[in-house]
């Protein structure tokens, strides 16, 4: 998949992910993701957050460069690896991180991605020489509501994009009230199951993980924020102040599973400014 990447590809390729996480791959944190009733719905959801990454991707001259932030599983990177010429993709969790060498190799993809089991500023502090000016795509996906923090990320963003470049941060739109009380319980839910006070754990505003990483490159603690709600509005102004201006937000997510034979309608209802900002996910573009 060296060209162009239509939505149809995307979809067919999350199709695929399904296919190997069933025969290839069968790791419960890995087959989690492709549980849904309804899997072309899952294809359409992930197809829809991802196209704006990709269709910027496209755009871009040759060769293109791809940085991710909290990579988990790996999916967006070796997706983004089938047509950049580099991706270097970045997560704390060694688990993840070999279920993701597995998968990269299982899509022949793995001889173009750099992984980099460390913390997030572990590895922006001792690349920032090397890579100044590096990357054409910043991809961070649900991990903006757990890096801390973030005044110190949005800081040392800025100088690994080209001038040309992209950050693209994607993360669930808690202006949805329904999807804010489910992040708001999930915030709880790991204080409770360790019988630990909330309040203990809020620092300046931010409620902190209890639960302690270690960075397996420099050995240290890594502390983490607990589920930090974030609308896109809100990452506009936390990222201006260090030259990272908002230039784009995507809405998707407006049809619930259950009524997946209406996913017609949702291309329809993300062009309603009423309802748009009340999507289930929000993809926010930002340049230098």
């Amino acid at each position: 998949m060296r060209g162009n990447m239509s939505g149809r590809e995307i979809k067919d390729y999350w199709m695929r992910l399904d296919e190997i996480s069933r025969t290839k791959i069968p790791d419960p944190d890995f087959r989690r993701h492709f549980t849904k009733k309804d899997p072309g719905f899952a294809a359409h959801s992930y197809t829809e957050r991802i196209s704006p990454v990709v269709r910027a991707m496209q755009k871009m001259p040759r060769p293109v460069n791809v940085l991710e932030l909290g990579c988990g599983l790996g999916l967006d990177a070796c997706l983004f690896a089938s047509y950049a010429e580099k991706v270097v993709a970045v997560d704390i969790s060694p688990e993840r991180m070999e279920i993701f060498g597995k998968l990269a190799s299982e899509l022949g993809v793995k001889a173009r991605i750099d992984i980099e089991l460390r913390d997030v500023f572990s590895f922006l502090e001792n690349s920032k020489d090397r890579c100044r000016d590096y990357f054409d795509i910043i991809w961070i996906k649900e991990a903006i509501s757990h890096i801390h923090p973030l005044e110190s990320l949005f800081r040392l963003l800025p100088s690994f994009l080209k001038s040309s470049g992209r950050l693209f941060i994607s993360e669930s739109n808690v202006l949805n009230p329904l999807l804010r009380k489910m992040v708001y319980a999930e915030r709880l839910q790991r204080y409770r199951e360790k019988d630990l006070n909330p309040d203990d754990y809020k620092e300046n505003g931010i409620y902190l993980n209890p639960r302690k990483y270690m960075d397996p490159v420099e050995k240290r603690e890594v502390v983490q924020a607990n589920e930090r709600m974030l609308t896109a509005s809100d990452l506009g102004k936390l990222t201006a102040p260090f030259g990272l201006n908002r230039c784009g937000v995507y809405y998707s997510g407006f049809v619930p599973e259950r009524l997946s034979a209406l996913l017609f309608m949702d291309g329809l209802l993300k062009n309603i400014p009423l309802l748009k900002s009340y999507a289930v996910r929000y993809t926010a573009a930002f340049k230098r």
